[in-house]
């Protein structure tokens, strides 16, 4: 099969390879497929076995997903995703009922590697996203899509103002709304151009609108820096309350002598926004 059309507005190429067509009659008869197709920016490719293939039930594939800003997924699938650089992501992608998996994946957001588990249960109202993720060498200017300081390789129009770390754009209620959420995130090492930060932890809850951060919490200079952060979007101003405790911060390394040496590490010297390239 080969398509080529536009879907929900982007330009869209299709092509698929399946077995042989009478063995659809047998719906327990696995159905061995090879599918990719492009949409706008964003490339999918599907190599594996569908247990149900008319009935789209039983997945059970290796999947690749790429492409510029995983936030232009939103108009394609419905999930929200804030903005991020490009990004290259493989794994197996399984479906059960309402529920989608994809599991055991592995790749980059931007120069940042990420792995992990993510499903979503679209049986649910709003449908409900769960997410185990790790990041063993995390670059802090991967994840400005967060705070909206970036809009995925494009910087916000709204940039933070002199000496504000946040900027004046306005977070987008309809994705806050989108979906109910639970994700687990470590970076474990972290990369950061003005910070000593060492290592970050989240835990991010949304239900129903509100948005929780409990705790977010960053290994900096020495000690932690513990964050409880309340977004409530249901109505139309987004109302936001934070707690915030700093523990046992080493005030030398927050704020260094000119001249003091930085940390090299050999697998990112001289890579963009590294230790290696920070200067004071």
């Amino acid at each position: 099969m080969e398509g080529k059309g536009r879907f929900k507005g982007l330009p869209t190429t299709f092509h698929a390879r399946g077995g042989a067509l009478l063995s659809l009659r047998d719906a327990e008869q696995p159905y061995p497929i090879v599918a990719s197709a492009k949409l706008g920016s964003t490339k999918a490719g599907i190599d594996g076995m569908l247990r149900n293939p008319l009935h789209l039930k039983g997945e059970q594939l290796n999947f690749k997903l790429e492409g510029s800003d995983l936030a232009l997924l939103f108009p394609i699938i419905g999930v929200p995703f804030p903005p991020t650089p490009s990004y290259k992501l493989a794994g197996f992608l399984d479906h059960a009922g309402d529920v989608w998996t994809f599991r055991r994946f592995k790749g980059a957001v931007g120069q940042s590697d990420v792995a992990g588990d993510f499903a979503v249960d679209r049986g649910t109202q709003p449908q409900m996203i769960t997410a185990s993720l790790v990041s063993k060498q995390l670059f802090m200017k991967d994840l400005g899509g967060f705070i909206g300081s970036v809009r995925g390789t494009q910087r916000s129009p709204t940039p933070p103002p002199a000496g504000r770390l946040l900027p004046a754009e306005p977070f987008s209620l309809e994705k806050l709304k989108a979906a109910n959420a639970e994700v687990h995130f470590v970076g474990e090492k972290i990369f950061s151009e003005y910070l000593p930060i060492s290592k970050m932890t989240a835990h991010l809850i949304v239900s129903d609108g509100v948005l929780k951060l409990v705790p977010l919490d960053f290994e900096i200079a020495g000690g932690n820096l513990v964050s409880h952060i309340e977004m409530d979007g249901r109505k139309p101003r987004i109302v936001t309350r934070a707690d915030i405790t700093a523990k046992r911060l080493h005030l030398d390394q927050m704020f260094p002598l000119p001249g003091w040496p930085l940390p090299i590490p050999a697998p990112w010297v001289g890579a963009p926004n590294s230790w290696a390239t920070a200067t004071r």
